[in-house]
């Protein structure tokens, strides 16, 4: 899994974000209305048969976190994002590499989620 973090500066302005993720040589693009999560609360965004699965979910205080329901190993992840703002302008193209790690909450024999976190803020995404 991996989450993106939108801070509340950069969603309070934010009106559309597309995300590419890209690891071991594959890509994988969605795109993310941040207009639509108004309340706090998950809301399912429709997703072809083996696309990745994106789930914004709008904190109290104006912050989004996308999590992304996508496969990724302990191999680096790249991470490009680009969007419009409220009026329609750019917010520009950012990109992080990522360190996913894997953790082994019943030991390493037992197998773990891996996840990597980004955050993106006004200057940017940025790795964690």
């Amino acid at each position: 899994m991996v989450t993106l973090h939108i801070t509340p500066e950069r969603a309070a302005t934010l009106a559309k974000l597309d995300i590419e993720l890209c690891q071991d040589g594959a890509c994988h693009s969605l795109a993310v209305d941040a207009t639509a999560p108004l309340t706090p609360g998950p809301v399912p965004l429709p997703t072809p048969p083996g696309a990745p699965r994106a789930e914004p979910l709008r904190a109290a205080d104006g912050s989004i976190d996308v999590r992304i329901e996508i496969g990724v190993n302990d191999d680096p992840l790249d991470v490009t994002t680009s969007g419009t703002n409220t009026s329609g302008w750019s917010i520009g193209t950012s990109h992080a590499r990522l360190n996913p790690t894997t953790t082994y909450p019943d030991g390493r024999g037992c197998g773990g989620p891996t996840n990597a976190v980004a955050t993106l803020d006004r200057l940017g995404l940025r790795a964690g």
